[in-house]
């Protein structure tokens, strides 16, 4: 009898929650309540969080930002066979977007040595004014612009409390070879060997591009690697690496999936003209 009593309990204390499902799905069905409106507005708080550092949502941060800067590649390093490197960018114009709340570490070519300068503005000046990066090396991005042949951009998102580390970086570099660069890349690059590492090959906007997964020392991939070949002399490499929660998916992406975010990167983040 006892048992007889508690099934019926449960049966009736089930008969409204079952109601209640019904009457929620045909709301749902049908019109936008209140309810369903707070629950939209809460799923976007938690997909888009703004703190001191920047924008930190649960997609790619580089790409949802509020602000953006332009530098401009005007010099290149040296590849394969070069002895030296230049102050000129051979025929390309290339440009490339970075967040105005971005560390930028920006590489330049001079007559006779290496600059290397931080891009300095009034949001990094707010998000630590404490810092300790010496005059000397910060530097406008009116300046850079300017005054500097910048081969090289390093450049991520602050970490929460760490005066150094940083997070969702981004590098770009240009180089050129006396050598068939492409050619000499597949036989000396080792982050190019397909015996270790998946390589995608496909054309992009022209040009030649080589996709492949960015890995820390024990093959677990946290980015992507974009060795995009402009011409036989000329290399433009690009690598992006996610902060942390979501650079821990990126080894669940398939190698098609890898490949749409490289051309995401670049459709978004990067220019390139001909001269």
């Amino acid at each position: 009898m006892n048992k007889l009593i508690k099934l019926g309990l449960v049966s009736l204390l089930a008969l409204p929650i079952v109601g209640c499902a019904k009457q929620e799905k045909l709301v749902s069905e049908n019109t936008n309540t209140t309810t369903e409106t707070k629950n939209t507005n809460k799923n976007q708080e938690t997909t888009s969080e703004k703190s001191k550092y920047g924008n930190k949502s649960e997609d790619y941060y580089i790409f949802h930002q509020d602000e953006y800067d332009t530098f401009h590649l005007r010099g290149m390093g040296k590849g394969y066979g070069a002895t030296k490197a230049r102050m000129d960018s051979g025929d390309y114009d290339i440009s490339i977007k970075i967040p105005t709340n971005y560390w930028v570490n920006a590489t330049s070519i001079r007559e006779n040595d290496v600059k290397e300068a931080i891009r300095w503005n009034d949001t990094l000046e707010k998000i630590d004014s404490n810092n300790k990066v010496r005059e000397d090396d910060r530097m406008s991005l009116e300046d850079i612009e300017n005054n500097e042949h910048v081969w090289k951009i390093q450049a991520g998102m602050r970490k929460e409390k760490s005066n150094t580390d940083l997070e969702d970086t981004l590098m770009a570099s240009l180089t050129y070879s006396t050598e068939n660069y492409e050619k000499s890349d597949a036989k000396n690059n080792f982050l190019l060997d397909s015996k270790k590492t998946t390589v995608s090959e496909l054309e992009y906007k022209g040009y030649k591009l080589k996709v492949v997964p960015v890995k820390t020392v024990d093959g677990v991939p946290t980015g992507v690697h974009m060795f995009l070949y402009l011409d036989e002399h000329t290399c433009l490499w690009v690598k992006y690496e996610p902060e942390d929660k979501i650079a821990d998916n990126i080894k669940d992406l398939k190698q098609e999936e890898l490949v749409k975010l490289a051309t995401k990167v670049l459709d978004e983040l990067v220019t390139i003209k001909k001269k």
